[in-house]
């Protein structure tokens, strides 16, 4: 407050000793405020929406239903990816089919699904013609919710040996007449997932 009181008061004293012919100071120009400049906004683009049914994927008798036989490399792709809870099973199942002979399907539908059912044959085929030969079972595979328009892949697991004697994958049997479910009511138990019946008489195998 010193230090500016002493500026006025000696600004003060130049001013009264100024000459009374002197010029008068010319007064400042005053600044014109700049244009208010308009901000352009920026045009929000939505991002494209995902397309529906994925690529690759095939309608089933029920219109919200697709569906795709995954390759080799999805499934170690989605396999691998240890951060999704919901690929435990898969991770499982695949471990089995080291042994077993196993298809595998990836589901979708365009609503919500409490639980999924998918039956199946499994046949030995003429590998030189790919023609069926032999019946060896059927198949009842269970699995879990899934939200709308979420994927979920799923091990379909018999019970027939699926190695030869040197250790090698058979290549004589293959899956067929896949027919899956989006069930809306409330999930049964889930703890036997593939429900295993062969083709001869006996007792009726399960895997977990």
């Amino acid at each position: 407050m010193k230090k500016l009181l002493s500026a006025l008061v000696a600004l003060f004293l130049m001013l009264s000793v100024m000459p009374v012919h002197s010029a008068t100071p010319k007064p400042k120009p005053t600044k014109k405020s700049a244009p208010h400049k308009k901000v352009a906004k920026k045009k929000v683009i939505p991002s494209p929406s995902a397309k529906w049914p994925p690529k690759g994927f095939s309608p089933s008798d029920d219109k919200y239903v697709f569906a795709k036989i995954p390759n080799q490399k999805e499934l170690q792709g989605e396999a691998s990816n240890i951060y999704d809870k919901s690929n435990n099973a898969l991770r499982y199942d695949l471990r089995k089919c080291e042994t077993l002979a196993c298809g595998a399907i990836t589901v979708a539908a365009e609503i919500s699904c409490t639980w999924w059912e998918i039956s199946s044959i499994f046949e030995r085929v003429d590998t030189t013609t790919g023609l069926a030969v032999e019946k060896l079972g059927t198949l009842r595979t269970l699995s879990p919710s899934t939200r709308a328009r979420n994927l979920q892949t799923i091990m379909l697991v018999s019970q027939i040996k699926g190695v030869q004697e040197d250790g090698l994958l058979r290549q004589d049997i293959k899956t067929g007449k896949i027919e899956l479910t989006c069930h809306r009511d409330p999930a049964p138990d889930l703890s036997k997932r593939n429900i295993f019946t062969p083709n001869t008489p006996g007792p009726l195998p399960t895997s977990g």
